[in-house]
């Protein structure tokens, strides 16, 4: 009996030992003054002649855009960009590519060296001093979508809710001119925060009527993205960082008069 009670008490310690180890690494993350927030866009290639993207900025190939803040809420991250930082990532069993520093906390690399992986790891190591942290994301395929080949130059609604993504990016140019007429693509740290924290992004979105302003061909890419579990962050604030990915296709939607 005694034995059995000495048994109990190590198993009941042990529990409870692991659930206070739980309960602070869950703290360590919560009050982790790095946040980190980034985007992970691939290209695919289009299937219509008619979309160009020479001479546009997909034509680069993969983006891996990294913001990183010194934190300790939200109203801080704007004001605290991290410098000096080495930032890189690893795409499946790709070497691992460098990010350069853009200023105000960007790191940006986009290229053919990053080659777009889908169903691969994308892990995304950042290192200032001697402290290192890191994230990772599981690379989704692109959106099944469905869009008219000729459109009345209405608004069009972009509906990805029967699949599983976070949310929905969005870019709308003029195939011709290349002129971008509409998108909701994160330019700076807090727009990625809100885009990556919106409620229910990932039901639709709403391409206005002025993305299509005259009769032409209209390039409508369209990226369904997923956020990367917190559970594999590491080293850095879980409850204001993210890092999200996915593939943007095109397609050609025409608002030139039928013969």
């Amino acid at each position: 009996m005694l034995v059995l009670l000495a048994l109990t008490g190590c198993d009941l310690f042990a529990s409870g030992q692991e659930q206070i180890d739980d309960l602070q690494d869950t703290l360590d993350g919560l009050t982790n003054p790095l946040v980190v927030q980034g985007l992970i866009l691939g290209v695919a290639e289009p299937d219509s002649e008619e979309i160009d993207l020479s001479q546009t900025d997909f034509s680069k190939g993969t983006a891996v855009t990294v913001f990183a803040a010194d934190a300790a809420s939200v109203n801080e991250i704007e004001n605290a960009p991290v410098t000096g930082a080495s930032i890189s990532v690893k795409i499946g069993e790709q070497a691992a590519v460098d990010l350069e520093e853009a200023g105000g906390g960007a790191y940006k690399v986009a290229g053919e060296e990053v080659g777009y992986n889908a169903s691969a790891m994308a892990e995304l190591s950042v290192g200032i001093g001697d402290s290192a942290a890191g994230a990772q994301v599981m690379l989704p395929p692109p959106a099944n979508a469905t869009l008219p080949e000729q459109h009345d130059g209405s608004e069009l609604v972009i509906d990805l809710s029967s699949q599983e993504f976070d949310q929905i990016l969005v870019v709308v140019f003029d195939a011709g001119s290349g002129e971008v007429t509409f998108s909701n693509e994160p330019k700076d740290v807090m727009e990625l925060y809100e885009f990556s924290t919106a409620d229910d992004a990932g039901a639709g979105v709403t391409i206005p009527a002025s993305a299509f302003p005259g009769e032409s061909v209209y390039a409508v890419g369209i990226a369904g993205l997923v956020k990367g579990d917190s559970d594999n962050f590491s080293s850095m604030n879980t409850a204001l960082s993210s890092i999200q990915a996915g593939q943007i296709k095109f397609y050609p939607v025409s608002t030139l008069a039928l013969p």
